[in-house]
């Protein structure tokens, strides 16, 4: 949209059937259960969240008119490794970084030193200035240095940092850490809040972004996957694809950081294969959604984050209700309950534990786990379960993988986007948006008047 203006021509090659990359939805029918009636409704691959720090998402929001289709949590909702229930929020008139300090005493799983240590750690990590040599030390090793305690380190450290950068910690760069920490809880007293989306990404990413950009005037090529990058005689670019050739005065490249060597072979641009030997150096991380259906609702709050344990998140459709907050229930409305079906879905951040595992061992770990944190889910049945356990969901953050990430300018008429680029986030929405928004901004710079 950035780059349809008057007089210049825009065409989108998108590889898939439809847009969103990474930020898209299916169809389950195959984890359902047979018996169940109800129509299927698309559900994302895994649950994408903003936060309130995530400016350029909230832009892109504004731009597209959906600011209702996404929700803004201002309570997050915890549990203990044993199912304590904890309710955290910003201190009221509190500035930043105070405005934390009720979260700290309220976290679960944490003794009184524990809490002194983070509170001394939060205050070091913000008086840390963010720069390039941050990336090559190891965010663990700063932690032990900074005397965290090991149960601080599991139960509050980890929990924050394994979701919110999608890698374990011991692979973590302190570059990273402060980040995520400093931008997305410590500067400012509604960076934490939770952006969450209450349509599938396919239509607010894909069917809905599609027409807004044909209005905008791009013309839009589904399942066009570039397979080469050509310089031609004249000096302009042409982009190759299974099925037919396009030329351009400028092009922006925004696949995958894994899909540059293959695109490099075929090209002649040898920065295309300069870029290749640094994307190779970054390594991926995996994410799984849980995709769970049962015969009744379970999860009492919104959404819940879970300490200490596999599952890390837990979010319902938007569509699903609360269970009762009564203990007692008519039978109608308990044989109303067992015929619906309600649908949970589990992030695991750094999900390389579920490599091999079949759908029986998930779906038996999930239940072990999510029946001894909620107590209406003991006497839930499962009604279906489907695993999408993505090897190569993120790009890993770390110690030295911010050398390997390319600014947006490749050359004076290629640029770059995605969220591996030198955005300075970790694998995010976030980091997403702001590259092409400078991708664009790059290209327009570039133009002939």
């Amino acid at each position: 949209m950035r780059l349809a203006q008057p007089g210049q021509r825009v065409t989108l090659l998108e590889s898939r059937r439809q847009l969103g990359g990474r930020a898209g939805s299916f169809l389950p029918q195959a984890a359902r259960s047979p018996s169940t009636s109800i129509e299927a409704t698309s559900i994302d691959y895994c649950q994408h969240v903003g936060m309130g720090c995530c400016s350029n998402l909230l832009h892109l929001i504004d731009l597209l008119g959906q600011q209702a289709d996404w929700k803004r949590e201002r309570q997050l909702h915890f549990y203990s490794s044993a199912g304590a229930y904890r309710r955290l929020s910003a201190l009221p008139f509190s500035p930043a970084p105070l405005h934390l300090s009720g979260w700290l005493w309220r976290w679960p799983d944490l003794s009184l030193l524990d809490r002194y240590r983070i509170a001394s750690g939060m205050l070091k990590l913000k008086r840390l200035e963010l720069t390039a040599e941050l990336d090559a030390h190891s965010a663990l090793e700063w932690l032990q240095a900074a005397r965290q305690t090991p149960r601080g380190i599991s139960n509050f450290w980890t929990t924050i940092l394994v979701s919110a950068l999608g890698e374990q910690l011991s692979n973590v760069s302190l570059h990273a850490m402060c980040k995520v920490l400093q931008d997305g809880f410590l500067n400012h007293c509604d960076a934490y809040h939770l952006l969450i989306p209450q349509r599938p990404l396919s239509e607010l990413f894909g069917s809905e972004m599609q027409k807004h950009l044909e209005q905008s005037g791009v013309e839009v090529q589904l399942s066009s996957p570039a397979v080469a990058i050509q310089t031609t005689s004249l000096g302009r670019m042409k982009v190759v694809t299974s099925s037919a050739e396009f030329t351009a005065d400028s092009i922006v490249v925004a696949v995958p950081w894994h899909h540059i060597a293959n695109l490099a072979v075929n090209s002649s641009v040898p920065e295309l294969s300069q870029l290749a030997s640094h994307t190779a150096q970054l390594r991926a991380s995996a994410i799984a959604g849980v995709h769970t259906w049962w015969d009744r609702a379970w999860l009492p709050t919104a959404h819940a984050a879970i300490v200490g344990r596999t599952c890390q998140w837990v979010f319902p459709r938007p569509t699903t209700p609360l269970p009762a907050a009564s203990s007692t229930t008519t039978i109608s409305a308990a044989a109303e309950i067992a015929a619906s079906e309600h649908y949970y879905q589990i992030v695991i951040s750094a999900s390389h534990r579920l490599r091999g595992k079949t759908s029986d061992d998930i779906a038996e770990l999930i239940c072990e786990e999510i029946r001894a944190l909620f107590p209406r889910a003991r006497p839930a049945r499962l009604l279906g379960l489907k695993a999408v356990n993505d090897p190569h969901a993120v790009f890993s953050i770390r110690p030295g993988s911010l050398q390997h990430r390319p600014s947006t300018r490749l050359t004076p008429t290629i640029a770059l986007a995605g969220d591996w680029t030198n955005t300075g986030w970790p694998a995010t929405m976030e980091g997403a948006i702001l590259s092409g928004f400078r991708a664009a901004a790059e290209i327009a710079a570039n133009r002939s008047p």
